[in-house]
């Protein structure tokens, strides 16, 4: 190759060269423009109505309750106070309890435990508790709880022979053991009320539901 020829080529390959600079800078200024976003106002960026924070209504503290409270309202109505409208009646009489329990029925209750032996005292309690046989078992099936009842049946005629008419409480022995139901809790069953508290002189506190049911127990 002459020096006329190679001087040509070397023309030829830095025009190429310039075309593909020149090329090069366009592509990358039109792919510039195209890229850049536009800047937003501060007009843009102020949240419209929709888009106020959650954290805006969450944190409205609220209005407290201007309803008063009720000390003698039923435990269905907002309350789990005992319905206690005869309240000053009530005090005076449990006062009254208190007292006579204090000077009268804990020393006759203290001689009593000095003088029994304890195999005694529980024998009496197992044959009193046994002659309740009757309630525990018409309440059992007033309840619909015939289980209950059976065992009624079952503890009744282990601990009336065995037992010595009731003196040992035998059954429980057999793990033959139920909860002891009455009438208070079988009015209850059939959605009566307990109605207001009520305490009666040396008797233990009712409610005026299970004062029926203790008296017709």
């Amino acid at each position: 190759m002459g020096v006329k020829e190679a001087g040509v080529m070397i023309h030829v390959r830095l025009l190429a060269f310039c075309l593909l600079g020149v090329a090069t800078m366009l592509a990358t200024g039109c792919a510039g423009k195209s890229g850049t976003a536009k800047p937003q106002g501060l007009n843009d960026m102020r949240p419209t109505g929709d888009q106020t924070p959650a954290s805006a209504s969450s944190a409205r503290p609220e209005t407290p309750s201007d309803e008063p409270l009720d000390p003698f309202a039923k435990a269905d109505e907002g309350t789990d106070d005992e319905y206690d409208p005869w309240e000053p009646v009530n005090t005076n009489i449990f006062e009254f309890n208190r007292q006579v329990d204090r000077f009268v029925l804990k020393p006759v209750a203290k001689g009593y435990d000095f003088v029994m032996p304890d195999l005694v005292q529980v024998g009496i309690s197992n044959i009193f508790s046994n002659l309740r046989f009757a309630p525990r078992f018409l309440n059992n099936v007033f309840q619909g709880k015939i289980k209950g009842a059976g065992i009624e049946v079952g503890r009744f005629l282990i601990n009336s022979t065995v037992g010595l008419a009731g003196f040992l409480d035998l059954a429980t022995k057999v793990d033959l053991v139920t909860p002891e139901e009455d009438l208070g809790q079988t009015l209850g069953f059939y959605g009566v009320k307990p109605g207001p508290y009520l305490v009666l002189p040396l008797l233990q506190p009712f409610t005026v539901r299970d004062f029926v049911g203790y008296v017709g127990d």
